[in-house]
């Protein structure tokens, strides 16, 4: 009889169950949000569109301060599920999974939008150094090599 559960202890494992569900399911969706912001962000750098660029940092830094929030929720919900699920459940597992393969990819998409920006960035910082700016006389006659004096006693 000691794998027997009493009812708040059950109801405890319910609610630990769909808190830790929840939101790892949140975190899967602001992952797949993160990665949809990835791919309009590699149009943006391939397009050379600074302005939409800079939105879509300015949304990122807001997607990852909130995944940042998530897992500091998550982290002592999984030591608490792993506590009272040792063998793991189902459903559990297969968002963790879920949330890791995404996870994965972002970091895998990050650093290709990284190294296009950077490729973008020499190729503009090259086109600007190509660029010759023609140097302006501020006077008509200041290259001249004329005498600047006239000798009028001859």
């Amino acid at each position: 009889m000691a794998d027997m559960l009493t009812m708040e202890e059950l109801d405890a494992r319910v609610a630990l169950l769909r808190r830790l569900r929840d939101y790892l399911v949140k975190q899967r969706e602001r992952l797949v949000d993160y990665l949809e912001l990835l791919d309009r962000e590699e149009e943006a750098i391939t397009s050379e569109d600074v302005e939409r660029l800079h939105i879509h940092v300015e949304m990122e830094h807001r997607i990852l301060k909130d995944l940042f929030s998530l897992q500091r929720v998550i982290v002592p919900l999984k030591e608490m599920y792993r506590a009272m699920y040792p063998t793991g459940h189902r459903e559990i597992e297969h968002l963790e999974r879920s949330v890791g393969e995404l996870t994965r990819k972002a970091f895998a998409h990050n650093e290709e939008n990284r190294k296009l920006l950077q490729l973008q960035m020499a190729s503009l910082k090259e086109r600007i150094e190509a660029l010759r700016i023609p140097q302006f006389r501020k006077n008509l006659f200041a290259s001249s090599h004329t005498s600047h004096s006239v000798d009028i006693l001859t």
